[in-house]
């Protein structure tokens, strides 16, 4: 459908919730049925990984396939379609495993790019960095960095137990705020972890762990504090990469995928979240624990980092338990320094100028809209008479559900998929 010989263009902005798992062929088949002609854009800028869980056949199930499903249930043309990926590599994932396909396979219009966590710092989460000040003549700080983790990955686990081994947790404020299988990881280096330090708290009269979410403005002045009383923050990113091609077996007990970001060599992850902007329009320090050459990457929009304080040649590590361990004695050898010497390092005005010049970089680069930030101005949800429509899952509940039944007969990857036969891991946190 048309308006005013204008096509339509209808957003999907997916997540990693069941409705869209187990439902995007049929709202792909719907709209066609409902609207004719439009194009299509799935914004999965939220999101950065491969694997979106597994059909009946206990197969995995990536993002290109369920995406090029869909389209072909809900005989929407390729060529009208885009995809949106948090994952600074999308495209060119797209474009290597397009060429493992038949040749003339059909491609989407656009594969790119999209910062949607940039833009949810600048606009949701609290400013504190009028808080955080650089002066030498200051007192010592109480503890000497950040170690703030949500969802119990598998690179952040493997960092906590190094953090632990070499007694660096007292020298931070820590959390692991999630719930995860621990000791099924650490048992693999044959050693228990006390689980009763799950989560740890910033301080023992701290908020619930609800609390320190930090998409809101309301967060716990424990959290302020945390960053007023410590020199830097050490980030373990959501993902440090491809950390290998998965198997038909690797699931766990629940049917999880293990690890959602890994994948065969056509794929690679690069996902900047509130991790890292955070820090950057915080004015913190930082060491960041990511993929391969991502620090570098951060260099490449043109903000600076630290390599004149300490050295970041973990950056250019491939094997990530190597680069994990490399990053952790960094930590480990500035930890080392003598107080004071710390002290006037992290208090100095070269790195006062560096911290202000990336957060007027961050600042800069959302609001200019380079490197794909997404737009500060409020999308308008919904069906509506406009011509561009953009849709959640809350937007179909009204509709009635026997329209969205995928059809016995698709034979696509996610071909006899019940909600009961696909789990996945969301990486919110």
């Amino acid at each position: 459908m048309s308006i005013n010989n204008v096509m339509r263009k209808i957003s999907l902005v997916l997540s990693t919730e069941y409705f869209w798992v187990i439902k995007l062929p049929a709202v792909c088949r719907y709209l066609t049925d409902t609207y004719g002609d439009f194009e299509i854009e799935f914004d999965f800028s939220a999101e950065a990984h491969l694997w979106i869980g597994r059909n009946k056949a206990h197969q995995p199930v990536h993002l290109f396939e369920w995406l090029h499903h869909s389209l072909d249930y809900g005989n929407i043309p390729h060529t009208r379609a885009t995809l949106k990926s948090g994952n600074t590599k999308i495209k060119q994932c797209y474009e290597d495993w397009h060429k493992t396909l038949p040749i003339g396979y059909h491609r989407m219009k656009e594969v790119g790019y999209s910062n949607l966590w940039g833009t949810t710092v600048r606009h949701s989460h609290k400013d504190i960095s009028g808080y955080i000040k650089y002066d030498i003549n200051l007192p010592h700080k109480e503890k000497i960095f950040t170690f703030f983790n949500g969802n119990p990955r598998f690179h952040r686990l493997i960092t906590f137990m190094y953090m632990d081994d070499m007694d660096l947790l007292e020298k931070s404020f820590a959390t692991m705020l999630g719930d995860g299988p621990h000791n099924d990881i650490f048992r693999q280096f044959k050693r228990e972890l006390d689980l009763s330090r799950f989560p740890m708290k910033l301080h023992p009269n701290d908020a619930d762990k609800e609390g320190l979410v930090t998409h809101t403005m309301n967060v716990p002045d424990t959290f302020v504090q945390a960053h007023v009383r410590s020199y830097f923050d050490f980030i373990t990113e959501t993902t440090i990469g491809n950390l290998g091609e998965l198997s038909n077996n690797e699931f766990d007990q629940y049917g999880n995928v293990k690890d959602t970001y890994s994948g065969p060599d056509w794929w690679e992850t690069e996902f900047f979240t509130e991790k890292l902007w955070r820090a950057i329009f915080y004015k913190r320090p930082f060491i960041l624990l990511g993929s391969y050459k991502q620090t570098q990457s951060l260099r490449d929009m043109g903000f600076k980092t630290f390599n004149d304080f300490w050295n970041e040649d973990f950056d250019d590590e491939r094997d990530f338990m190597k680069r994990i361990m490399k990053v952790c004695l960094q930590v480990y050898d500035i930890c080392q320094l003598d107080r004071q010497v710390i002290h006037n390092m992290f208090m100095s005005d070269s790195m006062k100028q560096i911290v202000e010049h990336n957060r007027k970089r961050f600042i800069e680069i959302q609001q200019n809209g380079e490197f794909a930030f997404t737009s500060p101005v409020k999308i308008p949800f919904g069906f509506s008479d406009r011509t561009e429509w953009y849709l959640s899952s809350k937007d179909f509940k009204d509709i009635d559900s026997s329209k969205l039944l995928v059809n016995d007969s698709f034979k696509g990857s996610m071909s006899g998929v019940l909600k009961k036969d696909l789990n996945i891991i969301t990486p919110w946190l």
